[in-house]
């Protein structure tokens, strides 16, 4: 643990770290222990063998999550670009180019002598680029900063730049600070008792908005996002969205509202109000978005975002609802049969091979099955 668990409460600027410390249940568990049952004990923190995994998101992601949900300052904040090579013409690179180019400009220099050197001496008595001098200064001016190549910086733009031109997404693209937050940290107990959490990446007064990245498509996105869906149960995150946002209203009103800034809490103070699940008008108000995006690559996927809009009760929130109802009274279930320090197994009852069987095991349509042979009649009499 990184330190003590946190109580029940509403956490502004909670490192990722912290969060996924708590031992708390997510909606990536819910969604394995619908899908993977007693499987989940054995991805949990609670199986003394279990591999330590990256919870980070992949680089490009990052990226994208803070140009697009927070904005330039942050992304530029938290990413630096890397030169690009082809913008220097004549760049010498080599020991070769930088040996090659002293020569040619009468500079004397031992020809032992070390690369860092001869890059000193390229720098002070040639005008041609030194790549090594142009990394270092990058280097020094990235100061810590996540280092992100030119081609991606490029690809991230230009997604941003489509979004901000489309009606629907420049609205999250283009809200200020005060009108979104992001990575909203929601620790609350369920109806059944559970410790719950659940993380926003952003926030704003009606909506709940989630980045997810599609690749190596070889589909239309319409399928290829209802499959994604459907395959990783992500339903059950919408599901958990929704309970998370009741209860941090629930929270807010409590006054149990940890982090952040003044004015960050004032603002999200206001939601209860400003945005409950209906309008005046009995209208659900209520929206989940996923920003489902495909990244560019040089076999022809082209930057793509691909939102998908869901209101609360709509179809999908309903199913996901099932799913994560589903999977809480399995875990009670479980934790009342083995506890939390007991390996989590089981042993199904017996299956038939015949398809007449009660149980029966389920062969593929597709096997292609032999016909009667001669003699068959007569090994089985």
């Amino acid at each position: 643990m990184t330190g003590e668990p946190l109580p029940d409460g509403v956490y502004l600027g909670l490192p990722e770290e912290v969060y996924f410390d708590q031992p708390r249940l997510g909606s990536s568990d819910f969604a394995t222990l619908y899908s993977k049952r007693e499987g989940w004990w054995w991805q949990s923190r609670h199986n003394p063998h279990l591999e330590p995994r990256s919870s980070k998101a992949t680089e490009f992601g990052s990226a994208l999550h803070k140009l697009l949900l927070e904005g330039p300052a942050a992304y530029r904040e938290a990413f630096a670009v890397a030169p690009d090579q082809k913008k220097f013409p004549g760049v010498l690179v080599t020991v070769p180019d930088i040996t090659g180019a002293l020569t040619a400009a009468g500079v004397e220099f031992n020809p032992k002598a070390r690369k860092h050197d001869l890059v000193q001496l390229a720098v002070a008595y040639r005008d041609a680029p030194v790549w090594d001098h142009i990394l270092a200064a990058f280097e020094r001016k990235a100061r810590g900063r996540q280092v992100i190549s030119a081609a991606d910086d490029f690809a991230l733009q230009t997604m941003r730049n489509a979004a901000l031109e489309d009606p629907d997404m420049s609205v999250v693209v283009n809200a200020s600070e005060l009108q979104r937050l992001t990575e909203v940290s929601v620790l609350w107990t369920s109806e059944q008792g559970l410790p719950m959490r659940f993380r926003f990446d952003c926030m704003l007064p009606s909506w709940n908005v989630d980045l997810k990245s599609i690749g190596n498509i070889r589909k239309e996105l319409d399928y290829a996002v209802g499959d994604a869906v459907a395959t990783y149960h992500l339903d059950v995150q919408l599901a958990l969205s929704f309970e998370a946002r009741q209860a941090a209203y629930a929270l807010i009103r409590a006054g149990s509202l940890h982090g952040g800034t003044e004015d960050q809490r004032a603002f999200l103070s206001q939601f209860p109000d400003r945005a409950p699940l209906r309008g005046p008008d009995g209208a659900v108000q209520w929206h989940w978005l996923w920003m489902f995006y495909q990244k560019p690559d040089d076999k022809g996927d082209a930057p793509v975002i691909f939102p998908v809009r869901v209101f609360h009760g709509d179809e999908r929130h309903r199913i996901g609802w099932r799913k994560a109802e589903i999977a809480k009274a399995f875990y009670l279930e479980a934790v009342a049969r083995f506890g939390l320090d007991r390996p989590w197994t089981r042993v199904d009852p017996m299956h038939d091979a015949n398809h007449t069987g009660e149980r029966r095991v389920k062969f593929p349509p597709w096997e292609n099955l032999p016909g009667p042979v001669e003699g068959e009649d007569e090994a089985f009499s």
